[in-house]
């Protein structure tokens, strides 16, 4: 018995030592499942944080590119609209300057005419002169003096030009290139 009851109270003792352990092991079970719970509610924090901070950092640059594709798309349409108005200026300036060549073309072809028509004026009036004078009988004058006074004043006539003098003015208009504008003044 005696022996029982060392045994029984050697049991009782390792009952009561294991006891003590696993009251142990639970109160270190119980410390550890607080830390982690801690440890995972931080990291939910510190994620959302860090959700929240990389999201408006991605909104932030997102905009920043908005603005500065926005701006550069800007300048792009200005610069653009900026050559198209400087080529359609070029595209005016030769448009006038051929528009200005042809017109001075058209008056120098029509002076061309003029003077060719009084070129020809005057040579037939010369011919017709020429063709009078020799037609007209060498006998008695006396009566003809009177005709031939006549005759010698329309050869006077004759012999002047018709053609007059042309007269060239270049005319400017205020902001423009200048164009040439031929006026045939008669005197």
């Amino acid at each position: 018995m005696q022996r029982a009851e060392l045994t029984l109270s050697k049991a009782e003792r390792i009952r009561a030592d294991v006891q003590e352990w696993v009251a142990s092991i639970e109160v270190e079970i119980q410390f550890r499942f607080d830390e982690a719970s801690r440890k995972r509610a931080s990291a939910r924090t510190y994620a959302e944080q860090l959700e929240t901070t990389a999201r408006s950092a991605s909104d932030s640059l997102m905009d920043q590119a908005r603005s500065g594709a926005q701006e550069l798309a800007s300048r792009m349409r200005i610069d653009t609209a900026e050559d198209i108005r400087k080529i359609l200026a070029e595209i005016e300036m030769a448009q006038a300057a051929a528009e200005d060549e042809l017109e001075a073309q058209r008056l120098l072809t029509e002076t061309a005419r003029v003077r060719a028509f009084t070129v020809g004026l005057n040579v037939e009036d010369s011919r017709s002169d020429q063709v009078q004078t020799s037609s007209a009988p060498k006998a008695k004058k006396p009566v003809k003096r009177a005709t031939s006074a006549k005759k010698r004043t329309t050869k006077a006539k004759a012999a002047k030009p018709h053609s007059r003098p042309v007269h060239l003015a270049i005319k400017r208009p205020e902001g423009s290139f200048p164009r040439v504008f031929f006026v045939l003044v008669t005197n």
